[in-house]
């Protein structure tokens, strides 16, 4: 019998601007044309040079995630070959002004019936748990931290998606099972793969997108959020 929601954030419950444009908007604040494609490029390279430092890009552990996105911002700059000084902390600061972040229409709704049902809600993101909840405060509407249950970060369990630590410590928080749980992302691999290891049942939202090549055709899958209610009556 299923008890609880989870959630993953991104693309799942509100959506936002591309990280590529939301990067080349910001540098554009400061007179810095850059085209996406070299912004793009800029980003993959700094990856590459983190993982040959054997760097994470977002560490799991607990502190200012507003430093971890200014170090990371640091080398993409670094990248494009700018040498504005405070570029990476600049554009940190500003993120989350200008990245467009907006709730579905659906969420909000579809949350508040699930409460009614009785069902704990809660979210599992590969973000950071603070972090969330600027981005809920930057939304400025319905979809509040108060809404949920449980909210579990990268940091929360010392782990991010798919590893089995964060949806483990989201149905422990609730005093569950993970076979009474259901998750809802869109991420294939770290959404649905994840959840599905520990034992919940994962259900993948589209939204006009098609699964992954690599996906099983048997995989349950959703347009919307609406579609939900026939999965957990």
């Amino acid at each position: 019998m299923i008890r609880a929601v989870l959630f993953d954030v991104g693309e799942t419950l509100i959506t936002s601007m591309e990280m590529v444009d939301t990067f080349q908007a910001i540098l554009k604040e400061k007179d810095i044309e850059i085209d996406l494609e070299e912004i793009r490029e800029a980003h993959e390279n700094a990856s590459k040079e983190f993982l040959s430092k054997k760097r994470d890009i977002r560490p799991t552990g607990r502190g200012d995630f507003n430093k971890v996105y200014a170090s990371w911002n640091d080398e993409v700059v670094k990248e494009l070959g700018l040498k504005n000084k405070g570029l990476g902390k600049y554009i940190s600061k500003r993120w989350f002004d200008v990245v467009g972040l907006k709730a579905y229409d659906d969420s909000v709704v579809v949350l508040n019936r699930l409460s009614a049902m009785g069902l704990r809600i809660g979210i599992v993101t590969n973000g950071y748990q603070e972090e969330l909840e600027t981005v809920l405060k930057k939304i400025n509407g319905p979809l509040k931290t108060s809404m949920f249950d449980v909210i579990v970060g990268r940091d929360t369990a010392g782990a991010a998606k798919p590893d089995p630590r964060p949806f483990l410590h989201a149905a422990g928080s609730l005093g569950l099972k993970p076979e009474e749980v259901l998750f809802v992302g869109d991420s294939f691999y770290n959404d649905y793969e994840g959840s599905q290891g520990v034992g919940m049942t994962p259900v993948l939202i589209l939204r006009g997108r098609k699964p992954p090549a690599y996906a099983p055709d048997d995989i349950t899958t959703i347009e919307s959020l609406d579609e939900l209610m026939n999965l957990v009556q």
